[in-house]
C-alpha cells in the first residue's frame, strides 16, 4: 500500500455519509455526525475519505465558510479538521496522501491558504503538517491545553 495504487479518494456527500460513519471507533455521539451532515448540506463544509476495498480508512473535513475569517474565508482560506486514519492503516503515509490531495484540489480551485488547529501534544499531527510546509500562525492556550493554528500558503494558485 506504500504506492497508494489501491486507494482512492472520494468526496463524501449527504447520501454517502454513512461510508465514514463507522470509521471512528472512538466517537459514539450521533449528534456529531448529524452536525457534520448539516454542514455538508449547507455547503460550508466538505468531507473527503480515503477508500480501500470500498471501505473508508481515513477522512478529513474541509471548512469553506466560517464566521471566523482566521479559520476559513470563502475563496481564500480553507480550514481542515478531523483528520483521522483508522488504526490498522497508520504509518503508511495515508494522511500525507489525503492532505496532499486536499492541497492540490483546493489550489486548483484558487484557494491561497489552508489552516489547521493542532493540539501541540499531538506530535504525529504536528510533524505531518510541518513536513508538508505548514507554519505556526498563532498559538491558543485554554486551561492546560495549547493549540497551534498552522497555515500553509499555497503556490501556483489559479485565481
Amino acid at each position: 500500500m506504500n504506492e497508494h495504487n489501491n486507494l482512492k479518494i472520494e468526496k463524501i456527500d449527504e447520501d454517502s455519509f454513512n461510508t465514514i460513519k463507522d470509521l471512528r471507533d472512538d466517537i459514539k455521539d450521533e449528534s456529531q455526525f448529524f452536525e457534520r451532515i448539516i454542514k455538508i448540506k449547507e455547503k460550508t463544509d466538505e468531507c473527503y475519505a480515503v477508500m480501500f476495498e470500498d471501505k473508508a480508512i481515513a477522512e478529513v473535513t474541509v471548512t469553506l465558510k466560517s464566521a471566523d475569517a482566521t479559520v476559513a474565508k470563502e475563496g481564500l482560506r480553507i480550514y481542515i479538521s478531523g483528520l483521522y486514519v483508522k488504526k490498522a492503516y497508520r504509518n503508511r503515509n495515508i494522511a500525507t496522501y489525503l492532505i496532499s490531495y486536499i492541497v492540490d484540489t483546493f489550489t486548483n480551485y484558487g484557494y491561497k491558504e489552508i489552516t489547521v488547529l493542532v493540539d501541540r501534544t499531538n506530535t504525529a499531527a504536528v510533524n505531518l503538517y510541518k513536513k508538508m510546509g505548514f507554519i505556526n500562525e498563532r498559538t491558543y492556550k485554554e486551561d492546560d491545553w495549547i493549540f497551534d493554528l498552522l497555515i500553509l500558503k499555497m503556490k501556483n494558485t489559479t485565481k
